[in-house]
């Protein structure tokens, strides 16, 4: 691995910590784990019992996506590389310690290739330029790869050459996409995609059911822990549940995961595409019990709340800046009696615990999971159940 080195200790480092910033930690796990367990006790432990955060027994190659940027080297090729945390610095990378190597290979080895068909990385400062970035993701249970080519708009047209050149250094790439992109904000996926190659999207593996993923597609880029944190959301579902209400349901995944704990689960999602996803996940996975509804979620909440209708709990996996007031406004008008909060952000997690408190919700177990190790990220998810309305605020 020519990034990584190992430190006296026999444990793995990387070269590029410091010139990178994708990893936050150059610690050993044990190290990184108590500082995890101690940012989360210290914004949530209010709330109540945080649990011992569940790490990974292997804390490397555990990224199923890979992501690259090319730039011109000194001597006029193209070299892959990242961009630098809080930059558009470009920093080379052949291989990375977080990455699947597989992926990080053909990243690397992509470089000739768009040199020999003559593709301009992209200047973001002047809008000139060719290519914009890359993606791959690969199916960790099935192994099927995905290739995203990211451009700017009409300025590469012999793509079908293109991916007959990939495939041939690559046959084991599933499918392969070319997307023109006119967004200005880096890495960034257009609303225009092309297939060059299979069907447009692979197929994994998540908790025992199959689940389509496409450039577009939301998936956690960890499944090994993917699978830890879902199935201990599930679990935290009552025996009893009736109605299950997915909000920010994305592709479905969670709902569906969730679909034999609930007998009947409805998914909410603003994004068309993605509940077309969903619809298609669930008949793939032959689940009945389960619709999905392109929508606002608090809309909807506040519609059903309305109408009188009773949802006996809902699960909710916000993005990282949280729910706003007016989502858990709706979800204290709907009342149902259990709420299961997947979070990526311990920190507007503790805000939005304390206006679900107010709105009559008690936290019963706290579950940190480590789903980043070598980073600072942490996801937790917290129980609530619906207590007395007007409970005393006092902590």
């Amino acid at each position: 691995m020519k990034n990584n080195i190992l430190t006296k200790d026999g444990r793995l480092s990387c070269r590029k910590f410091k010139s990178c910033g994708g990893c936050s930690y150059d610690l050993s796990i044990d190290e990184q784990t108590q500082r995890k367990q101690q940012a989360v006790r210290h914004k949530l432990s209010r709330f109540g019992r945080v649990s011992r955060i569940i790490t990974m027994d292997k804390p490397y190659r555990y990224r199923c996506k890979v992501t690259r940027v090319y730039r011109k080297a000194a001597n006029g090729r193209l070299i892959a590389g990242i961009f630098k945390s809080g930059s558009r610095g470009c920093v080379p990378v052949h291989d990375c310690m977080l990455e699947d190597k597989r992926l990080c290979e053909i990243a690397f080895g992509l470089a000739p290739i768009f040199d020999k068909f003559k593709m301009q990385p992209f200047d973001y400062n002047t809008g000139k330029g060719c290519i914009r970035h890359v993606m791959l993701r690969k199916g960790c249970k099935t192994g099927e790869i995905l290739l995203c080519i990211v451009t700017s708009p009409r300025t590469f047209k012999n793509t079908a050459a293109l991916a007959d050149e990939i495939s041939k250094k690559y046959p084991d790439i599933t499918t392969i996409v070319h997307n023109e992109c006119k967004n200005p904000l880096p890495l960034t996926i257009g609303e225009s995609e092309h297939i060059l190659k299979g069907q447009g999207f692979i197929t994994d593996e998540l908790c025992g059911l199959k689940f389509g993923i496409s450039a577009g597609s939301f998936m956690q880029v960890n499944p090994m822990q993917t699978e830890v944190l879902y199935s201990a959301a599930r679990d935290m579902l009552d025996d009893d549940t009736d109605t299950l209400l997915d909000a920010y349901c994305g592709t479905g995944t969670i709902g569906l995961i969730c679909a034999g704990k609930a007998a009947h689960v409805t998914g909410v999602e603003k994004t068309p595409s993605a509940i077309e996803d969903a619809r298609r996940n669930a008949a793939a996975n032959g689940i009945s019990n389960a619709e999905f509804i392109c929508g606002d979620a608090g809309k909807y909440m506040l519609h059903l709340a309305k109408q009188g209708m009773k949802i006996s709990a809902v699960i909710m996996d916000p993005p990282r800046a949280g729910a706003d007031r007016r989502f858990i406004e709706s979800l204290g008008s709907l009342a149902p009696k259990q709420v299961v909060y997947i979070s990526c952000n311990p920190e507007t997690l503790s805000r939005d615990l304390y206006l679900l408190k107010q709105q009559g919700y008690k936290a019963e177990k706290i579950q940190p999971v480590d789903m980043f190790p070598h980073t600072r990220h942490v996801e937790c998810i917290v129980c609530l159940q619906r207590k007395q309305r007007n409970a005393d605020l006092r902590f």
